[in-house]
């Protein structure tokens, strides 16, 4: 997830021109199919922007990377659930449907992001 986050350029250069609501508008309009079967295995931020479609966790992820390169001083916070997901932005707030099945858990990525070491 810090990888996805962290170093998942093309999402963040082919959302480059868009609003954040464009962007948001973008994922919610793409197929909500993950180029992945398996229940656990979330496809990468780059990989659900070139082939257009993502399961709601693996789009949540696209929009955090995005989010992150833009506002990176603002809070990231992910609320799983098997059947939807939740990432907090600073106060916005964002919601996906997901078929991954996911046990129920809490993800505090700027805890993550702040502590993480930097690769130059």
């Amino acid at each position: 997830l810090l990888a996805s986050i962290e170093r998942s350029p093309v999402s963040i250069a082919g959302t480059a021109e868009m609003s954040d609501g464009e962007v948001v508008a973008a994922l919610q309009a793409m197929p909500s199919v993950s180029i992945y079967d398996d229940p656990g295995r979330l496809a990468h931020p780059d990989e659900v922007w070139n082939y257009g479609r993502g399961d709601g966790v693996e789009k949540a992820v696209v929009l955090a990377n995005v989010l992150h390169q833009r506002r990176p001083t603002e809070a990231l916070l992910f609320a799983v659930e098997p059947q939807r997901v939740l990432l907090k932005c600073g106060d916005d707030e964002f919601r996906f449907d997901s078929s991954k099945g996911l046990k129920e858990q809490v993800w505090p990525l700027t805890d993550w992001l702040d502590s993480s070491p930097r690769i130059s």
